[in-house]
């Protein structure tokens, strides 16, 4: 919660705008009636069971938010039963859910969901084989399986992977092999390129560099789509929807913005946020605790 909470609340604050602007450009796709009473779902982090605006989409004020929900399901489900995570049972959990990617990647001509109703079950074995991939490097790795790489190969490996990385993001494959590219991705180069790269000890300009990207990655996932939104809106009002939608420019400023709003939340924002919410709760642990006591 302390983690993940504070941009997550900017991020539904910044997508509740956007989807009351969309409503007051006469998009019919939205509806904002009770918006209040749906934001009381998505403040737990629970998806939109009311319907409303844009009802389909588990969290239509922001989408991205779908996978914060699994996550924090997956780390409740993971504080309950770490005793019985045996070598053996960590290694099913990765079959099953690979399996079980490989049968939904079929099912919906690949990997693109979990964010919806109609796919929701997705988000399953999503969250559960990320998740258990990262306990596996995490567990290889404290054992030494996964020794630091020569400093001279910083670079060159950062440069490579990343434009590998690139590449995967880029290529639109056959539309009959989209299921298998997008699984192959996910079960296997993902956690190739992971194992890669904890090996690297990156130094000087490379570390900030690394660092930084670390630190923005959270909050322009949470940022992009209502930025996205909220720029093809003012775009929108004084260009016309068509106009707008397919200029560069408007991309551009938004991808801009949300980098700008990203580097600003780190530093201004998520910090006090997260210390305050961690006290908040500490005393509200140990009154329970004195309570239990009693």
């Amino acid at each position: 919660v302390v983690r993940l909470w504070p941009l997550y609340a900017l991020g539904l604050v910044a997508g509740t705008a956007a989807i009351i602007g969309m409503r007051l450009s006469a998009d019919l796709s939205v509806n904002t009636t009770g918006v209040a009473q749906r934001l009381g779902f998505h403040m737990l982090f629970l998806p939109l069971l009311l319907g409303g605006a844009m009802s389909g989409q588990l969290f239509p004020f922001n989408g991205p938010s779908w996978s914060l929900s699994f996550e924090m399901l997956i780390n409740a489900v993971y504080a309950a039963v770490p005793r019985f995570l045996s070598p053996q049972v960590l290694a099913m959990t990765l079959s099953g859910s690979a399996l079980l990617l490989l049968v939904a990647a079929v099912r919906f001509a690949g990997l693109d969901a979990g964010y919806q109703w109609t796919d929701v079950l997705v988000g399953i074995p999503r969250v559960a084989f990320s998740f258990a991939v990262g306990l596996a490097l995490h567990r290889v790795w404290s054992r030494g399986w996964l020794p630091a790489l020569p400093q001279r190969w910083t670079w060159p490996v950062l440069a490579l992977s990343s434009l590998m990385l690139g590449l995967i993001l880029l290529y639109a494959p056959p539309r009959a092999l989209r299921p298998l590219y997008d699984w192959t991705v996910v079960v296997a180069v993902w956690p190739a390129l992971m194992a890669l790269w904890i090996g690297v000890r990156p130094q000087g300009v490379a570390d900030k560099a690394c660092a930084l990207l670390g630190k923005l990655s959270y909050p322009v996932y949470v940022l992009h789509v209502p930025m996205g939104r909220l720029v093809l809106l003012a775009a929108t009002a004084g260009f016309g929807a068509r106009v707008a939608s397919g200029t560069t420019w408007v991309w551009l400023t938004a991808v801009t913005l949300t980098v700008v709003l990203s580097l600003a939340a780190t530093k201004f924002y998520d910090p006090p946020v997260r210390a305050a919410l961690g006290r908040l709760l500490s005393v509200w642990s140990r009154s329970r605790m004195r309570l239990a006591g009693a």
